[in-house]
This record gives structure tokens, C-alpha cells and sequence, in this order.
């Protein structure tokens, strides 16, 4: 996924920028991990619970099949702490759940969702032009 919220605020993309100013480089966003290595976290936008962000600060992870090196996230799929426990019936039903590339062209079946989405679009068309 290329979005991510805060306990407070959210949800923002997925850059260097805006991770920091929302997050203030505090915990629980960034944590030690028992290797002294830094992860980074924040909370899934659409079904609240924990995420990674992975290659925020390098490329560490490489997608294995397309070899891309791109800043995203990922569900934990744990709990996190200072962060909402993790919920795996809302996980299971999350849209962004085990995404494929943004770069791929999906179409989605969930007429409900997609109603809904297209009524956020419709009230907020002034606010997207701009």
C-alpha cells in the first residue's frame, strides 16, 4: 500500500516528508527492533490495524518478483506496541489486505465499496481538481 494514518491524523502518502512530519520521528512510529535495527510503523487507513513501512529510509527489501525496491507498507500481521491491536477479521476484509502493484489495473467486485467511493469522489470534486 502507499498510504498510511497516525493515531490522530491520516491518512497521508507514503514519502521521507510527510512520514516524519506526521509522526515527529517519535514512538510508537519509530521502534528498535531486539537487533538494534529501526522499523518503522504507522496504522492501515482503511482497516486500522498496524503496518510496516519498509524502504523509508533505504532499500532494504526487494519484491521478489518484480524486483522493485519501492517505499510501501505492509500489515504486520501482529500486535505493535503503542499502536491498535491487531484485528484479523478486519485484516481479512481490509481492501489494501496482501494488495498487488499500484501498478497494476484490478477491477474491483464490491459494488457497495464502489458506491461509496464514487460519492466521496462526487462531494469532494472541487477539492481533487485543486
Amino acid at each position: 500500500m502507499n498510504v498510511f494514518s497516525t493515531l490522530t491524523k491520516g491518512p497521508f502518502e507514503i514519502t521521507i516528508d510527510n512520514f516524519v512530519d506526521a509522526t515527529h520521528k517519535k514512538e510508537p512510529y519509530f521502534q528498535v527492533d531486539t537487533k538494534g535495527k529501526e522499523k518503522h510503523y504507522a496504522i492501515c487507513p482503511e482497516c486500522g490495524n498496524p503496518i510496516q513501512i519498509i524502504n523509508l529510509f533505504g532499500q532494504e527489501y526487494e519484491e521478489q518478483i518484480t524486483k522493485k525496491r519501492n517505499t510501501h507498507a505492509r500489515h504486520t500481521g501482529k500486535n505493535i506496541l503503542g499502536l491498535p491491536k491487531h484485528d484479523q477479521l478486519k485484516y481479512l476484509g481490509c481492501p489494501l489486505h496482501k494488495a498487488s502493484s499500484f501498478s497494476c489495473r484490478r477491477l474491483r467486485n464490491d459494488e457497495v465499496y464502489n458506491s461509496n467511493l464514487l460519492s466521496l469522489i462526487n462531494k469532494n470534486k472541487s477539492k481533487i481538481i485543486k
